[in-house]
């Protein structure tokens, strides 16, 4: 997967850049619910709901996790520029 194919316009939907900042974005939404669902009750000092607060924070971190590989250079292609520069 290449990071862009068409170079001469702004929307590529089949590019690494794309997919990465879809990710990012439902990692976003994923630590907002997470934040949310912290909310302390201030009655009884309790979560108000202490399982979509570890599911937010999992998924957040997993579509974190899944942005950044796919931010990663190409090993081959790394090869390729380092063999052309000397």
């Amino acid at each position: 997967m290449k990071a862009t194919v068409v170079r001469d316009r702004l929307w590529d939907p089949t590019s690494r850049t794309w997919e990465t900042a879809w990710l990012n974005l439902l990692g976003s939404v994923a630590f907002g619910v997470s934040a949310a669902a912290a909310y302390t009750v201030p009655s009884s000092g309790e979560v108000a709901n202490a399982a979509l607060v570890n599911i937010g924070t999992f998924l957040g971190a997993v579509c974190f996790f899944a942005g950044a590989l796919l931010m990663t250079p190409d090993p081959s292609r790394s090869n390729e520029v380092s063999t052309q520069s000397a």
